[in-house]
């Protein structure tokens, strides 16, 4: 997504903006739900960088169980950072 912005000159700044550049460019495809709720999935803006979050096998955002990636901005060495769900038996895929 920083290489979009870069590129395009925009900051996205909701999970909205990402849905509807979805829609433009894959009309034909349904856009990426959160696979354990059906809802879209949550993002959020950091000092530096973005993520997003899914709700979780319980299906409820902001509890222990959610699932969230972190992006941090742009630099050398700079990974999202992809953490492993507890207590469920499950692990993150690759999204």
């Amino acid at each position: 997504m920083h290489e979009f912005e870069a590129r395009n000159g925009i900051e996205i700044e909701d999970l909205g903006v990402i849905y509807q550049l979805w829609a433009a460019r894959q009309p034909d495809r349904p856009p990426p739900l959160d696979p354990f709720n059906g809802y879209r999935y949550g993002f959020s803006r950091l000092a530096s960088g973005f993520s997003i979050c899914s709700s979780g096998p319980d299906q409820e955002a902001e509890t222990d169980d959610d699932i969230v990636i972190e992006f941090p901005g742009p630099g050398p060495g700079r990974a999202p950072r992809v953490p492993q769900l507890l207590d469920s038996g499950h692990q993150t895929g690759s999204w």
